[in-house]
């Protein structure tokens, strides 16, 4: 049975529905699409995502069910609806329960049919006629009954569902990626230029509990206290979970030797060097503190810590509540890495070192250990045995602010001692990854001794050494250095790039991408692409392109795309490991006592922008070095945008990449001069213009790039010699490695800057440049009542009420003199306010016709209807009708706007007192007093509109005709009837009486024939007729001949 043909009318149909979750979605190789609407209690209805084959199994693994589930968003609201408490169900703890924290609201992730119920059930039950039932199933028991809710005493909870434990689906979590969203996310933010973060008052909080509580031991060590948001009394008990989450671990994946062996090693490892204690079973307390589940974390990737112990401190106790949900995350005080490449690349030698296990060498204060207890034994025969964490542990919210803020404060406190080491450990730290470059060999040993040092005061260690240098590594201790070959060529990653030391260049590589081709598998092997300096920018944009045409094809998921867009992308990765042969030098040529430049260059398509940044740098000996530094690039709007926009906006890019690779450089190096280039003029002459001049679009960015850069630094370069041409339209790997001007710039770039062919910019005219402003000031002044009735008229849709409403004000404003305030509203009074509730509608709209009437300058659209302005104030038509024993506003009518709720007030209100009247009738009605701009467009709209008219438009029966006379159906022969004309032909000379049908016949004139007038067929229908009157012309139907004899 096909899914497209299941009904569905309501939840409680025998149809599995699984919630919709990117992990299971993303990995699951049975998942399909379909087009369902489900509708559950109340007609509410949700969409079905797809349905995906999954297979059930019970924790124990000793049953499984294969089930075709549809895929939704939600299924339900969280389960139970409140926290229920669970004192009334004590006797019932030590069951095997299916769900141990069904007490708490959570979210309902399967949903299982009535077909698969009964398969589930067991036969053990345990009945209570005050407290649930617990009724065993294949996942563990299941509580089924009510219960006094722990928010009221008073309000009672049904448990009338039971939400299974999440490892019923068996689904392994050890080695689940970054979901396809959270990857393009990423992707997408490498384009995005690095800018200042500001502290938010939580983060300031947090800040000041650091200050106020961290302290060093005497050997150096520092310790911190958790910053707890809120009060950490709130923890309920999480012992049961600990210790089921343990169990399930050893039955999961501590079942393999390998990773047992591993995991009980690291934990030994935790307990001799004290990072974990004990806890004496005589002081087992399971009401206080917090018991934090634990899992192995494998990194295959790692040279030496393959497997990571991290906390779950995510995991809610008894009360829902967990450890991370009152711990502040921090202030990021992460270095940004596109800052720490850029500072990485800028020197000869280059040095790279790792903080070993730097979470752990910070203690946390004694009365905070308890809220970091685990639960381990080393193998299944032991009983359960209690630790504390005393060190910062993963898994926590503030770990990594406490970590890094930790290493600031060293650096802080240890300035006076080691300011060169201070300043590369607070600003050039990733984590627990350091890089950084240095001008000289014996620099760079100064400033590693220094940096051990350092470390070494606050209990840090600072090991896997890396560096082009040889020299430099002689003095790092073997045991301290990365274990990688450098004699044979092996790269190191560092921040997420490879970096060959002894060949002190990086190179590329790529994973195995997916076969198949459809939106989800190209989006997750793009998504997949780490270039955080751009310099293969161009194959990435020709990636993000590929994403736009995916996002206007508007395909689904798992649909294969159009096969232009296949071909494009089986080109694409087949040439992608093409990149794995690229070397870029990694050093970008600054040395000592050399002249540096920036030189940047920007363009544009309709398709994309972008910019790239150079090095132009010469040495001592006068040899001239250009390196690629960087590069970004933008997907231009799916929404049409000009040419001259796209390239303003490369421009304001290359200034913010400029001002941000000039920033960093400057403190470390001298910065020469600085060249930005484009090759659109208009873009230029818009730089060199006061921003004021623009249209608000072009102004703003003209005065960031002026902002960013002096005018001076824009030049002019012709689009053939411009290297950012190919960041505007994408190039394919293989297309990429021979690109010389993209690695290299222009050919000129080689020379002395005083040799480039470049001059000055001169900027054009700037009113024959487009986006000039040429709007003039105008300052209007108006009386506070036109506005006041002008904003009436448009929220209200009664005209008797906007009307009545406006008595009422003139009234009040004297306008309208009266005796006595609430007496009844007179029909010159309506009269009154509609002149005025016009008169400010044709300010409002036609403030400028105003102003062209008086100065006789109408515009030729208007010229037509001869407009003038009445007594009133008010603009009627002209027209011919002067004459005319009319009324006056039928004679001119009042001008109206065609876009207006007055209008269609006006409208509404002539078409319901007229008995609904049609387009033609209204149109009339209405210009008898108003002259409506496009009057039959809107009032055709308006009467469309009318519901009740919709209701009651009679259809038009057409009446049963009758059959056809048989002359009309039956066959003749010609001539059956002939007809004689028995007068004869008119001549000339026939006397004749002309008819005349306000005369009896006997006083008919008579006359006679003088001239005949023969059609084109012969036939004659017109005479000239002569009588004693005169001579007329007449059709011969209106003669009568008189016989002649």
């Amino acid at each position: 049975m096909h899914m497209r043909d299941v009904e569905i009318p309501t939840y409680t149909d025998f149809v599995e529905f699984i919630k919709s979750q990117v992990k299971i979605l993303d990995r699951s190789t049975s998942s399909r699409t379909a087009s369902l609407i489900i509708k559950g209690v109340g007609t509410s209805s949700r969409p079905i995502i797809g349905y995906v084959e999954i297979t059930v199994t019970a924790k124990n693994k000793a049953n499984s069910f294969k089930i075709t589930a549809l895929v939704i968003d939600c299924i339900t609201d969280k389960l139970p609806s409140h926290v229920v408490d669970t004192s009334a169900v004590q006797h019932l703890f030590e069951l095997p329960l299916a769900d141990p924290l069904w007490h708490v609201p959570g979210e309902v992730e399967l949903l299982l049919g009535a077909k698969l119920f009964p398969y589930l059930l067991l036969h053990n039950k345990i009945l209570s006629p005050t407290a649930p039932s617990a009724v065993e199933t294949v996942f563990g028991y299941i509580l089924m009954g009510e219960i006094p809710s722990s928010l009221s005493n008073k309000n009672n909870i049904d448990l009338n569902t039971a939400s299974y434990f999440s490892t019923a689906l068996n689904i392994d979590d050890s080695h689940c990626f970054l979901s396809l969203d959270e990857s393009l996310h990423k992707f997408w933010n490498i384009e995005e230029i690095p800018s200042k973060s500001f502290m938010s008052p939580a983060d300031r909080e947090c800040e000041q509990l650091y200050v106020s509580t961290v302290s060093r031991d005497s050997s150096g060590r520092y310790c911190a206290a958790l910053p707890f948001c809120k009060n950490p009394e709130l923890l309920g008990n999480s012992y049961a979970v600990a210790y089921r989450r343990l169990i399930n671990l050893e039955k999961t994946k501590l079942r393999d030797p390998a990773l047992r062996a591993s995991y009980n090693e690291i934990i030994q490892e935790y307990i001799d060097q004290d990072y974990l204690t004990e806890t004496a079973p005589s002081s087992v307390d399971q009401t206080i503190g917090y018991y934090i589940p634990h899992h192995p974390v494998i990194r295959n990737d790692k040279q030496t810590t393959k497997v990571r112990i991290v906390l779950d401190a995510s995991a809610k106790s008894h009360n829902g509540v967990s450890l991370n949900d009152l711990l502040h995350a921090g202030p990021n005080l992460q270095a940004d890495i596109f800052l720490l490449l850029l500072n990485f690349r800028l020197f000869p030698i280059a040095v790279t070192a790792d903080i070993t296990k730097m979470y752990l060498q910070i203690k946390v204060i004694d009365n905070h250990q308890k809220y970091q207890k685990i639960l381990f034994r080393f193998n299944n025969k032991e009983p359960v045995r209690e630790f504390r964490f005393n060190r910062v542990a993963f898994g926590l919210k503030s770990s990594p602010f406490l970590a890094m803020r930790t290493v600031r404060q060293l650096s802080e406190d240890e300035k006076h001692r080691f300011p060169r080491a201070s300043i590369v450990a607070s600003q050039e730290l990733y984590m627990d990854d350091l890089a950084n470059s240095t001008p000289t060999v014996e620099e760079a040993k100064t400033l590693s001794a220094e940096l051990i040092a350092l470390f070494k005061a606050g209990g840090f260690d600072l090991t896997k050494w890396a560096s082009n240098s040889t020299e430099l590594l002689q003095v790092i201790p073997p045991s301290n250095r990365s274990s990688i070959n450098f004699s044979d060529g092996e790269n190191l990653k560092i921040l997420g790039l490879k970096w060959i030391p002894s060949e002190d260049c990086f190179t590329f590589t790529t994973s195995d991408l997916d076969k198949s081709c459809t939106k989800r598998s190209i989006l997750s092997t793009i998504a997949r692409l780490w270039d955080v300096l751009g310099l293969v920018a161009p194959v990435i944009l020709f990636a993000k392109l590929l994403i736009k045409e995916l996002w206007k094809l508007n395909t689904d998921w798992d649909e294969t795309p159009p096969n232009s867009i296949v071909l494009l992308f089986q080109k694409f990765k087949e040439q992608l490991p093409l990149l794995s042969s690229l070397k870029l030098p990694r050093h970008v040529a600054v040395a000592m006592g050399c002249v540096t430049n920036i030189v940047g260059f920007a363009d544009a398509s309709l398709n994309a922008y972008g910019c790239v940044i150079y090095l132009h740098v010469t040495d001592t000996n006068g040899n001239t070095h250009v390196n690629l530094v960087c590069a970004k690039s933008k997907v231009a709007p799916v929404k049409v945008v000009s040419l001259a926009r796209l390239e303003l906006c490369a421009a304001v890019l290359l200034s913010n990449l400029i001002k941000l690779v000039y920033d960093t450089y400057r403190s470390r190096t001298t910065i020469n001069k600085i060249f930005a280039f484009s090759d659109s003029t208009i873009t230029l002459s818009w730089i060199h213009s006061s921003p004021h001049k623009w249209n608000i679009f072009v102004s703003n960015r003209v005065a960031k790039c002026q902002e960013n850069l002096d005018p001076e630094h824009f030049y002019h370069i012709n689009g053939k010699e411009n290297p950012s041409d190919c960041l505007s339209r994408g190039l394919l790997p293989e297309q990429l490695l021979n690109h010389n001007l993209w690695w290299h710039g222009p050919e000129w770039l080689l020379r002395p800057t005083t040799e480039w062919p470049i001059t000055p910019f001169v900027s054009s005219c700037s009113e024959q440049l487009p986006e000039f402003n040429n709007k003039s000031l105008t300052l209007v002044s108006t009386v506070s009542e036109t506005n006041l009735i002008y904003s009436l008229s448009q929220k209200f849709t009664s005209l008797n009420k906007i009307l009545h409403i406006i008595v009422y004000i003139l009234r009040f404003l004297h306008i309208i003199p009266s005796d006595k305030p609430h007496k009844i509203i007179t029909v010159h009074e309506l009269v009154t306010a509609e002149i005025y509730l016009i008169r400010c509608i044709q300010q409002f709209h036609f403030f400028d016709i105003y102003t062209e009437i008086k100065g006789k300058k109408l515009r030729s659209q208007f010229k037509k209807l001869d407009l003038f302005i009445d007594e009133h104030n008010i603009i009627r038509i002209g027209g011919r009708l002067s004459n005319a024993n009319l009324p006056y506003e039928a004679q001119h009518p009042a001008l109206l706007p065609k876009h207006d709720n007055f209008t269609h007030v006006l409208i509404d209100y002539y078409h319901r007192i007229h008995c609904h009247a049609g387009v033609s009738l209204l149109s009339s009605l209405l210009r008898q007093k108003y002259w409506i701009l496009s009057s039959r467009g809107v009032i055709r709209q308006r009467v469309h509109a009318c519901n009740f008219c919709f209701k009651v438009s009679p259809s038009h029966p057409s009446p049963k005709m009758a059959d056809l006379p048989a002359c009309r159906v039956q066959e003749t022969k010609a001539f059956v009837h002939t007809g004689v004309d028995y007068a004869g032909p008119i001549k000339i000379g026939t006397v004749v009486l002309m008819h005349q049908d306000d005369v009896p016949p006997l006083r008919w004139p008579m006359g006679i024939i003088t001239e005949i007038f023969p059609g084109r067929d012969g036939t004659t229908r017109v005479a000239m007729v002569k009588t004693c009157s005169g001579s007329f012309k007449r059709p011969v139907v209106k003669l009568c001949p008189l016989p002649s004899q």
